[in-house]
């Protein structure tokens, strides 16, 4: 005769962390404007552990520093939801 006791772990697994995604565009309006010309962007995160390569941006202790032309633009994916941003 052998005897078992049968368990059940009940604890959920965590879910999965949410993300999102931050699209930095750049247009130039009006018939002068410089189409062709390189604008600079800074990215500042709130958190500021956050480095290294997210979608097309490059993220240094949460600053990125991007150029964009006319109709361009750059996507930083995988991006906590809870964080804020500012686009300089």
């Amino acid at each position: 005769m052998a005897v078992f006791t049968n368990t059940k772990n009940s604890t959920k697994p965590d879910p999965a962390p949410k993300i999102g995604n931050l699209t930095v565009s750049k247009t130039v309006a009006g018939s002068a404007g410089e189409t062709k010309k390189d604008f600079h962007f800074t990215v500042t995160l709130s958190d500021k552990t956050i480095s290294g390569t997210y979608g097309e941006i490059q993220f240094n202790e949460g600053v990125a520093n991007i150029n964009l032309k006319h109709s361009e633009s750059k996507t930083a994916t995988g991006l906590p939801v809870d964080i804020t941003y500012e686009v300089t």
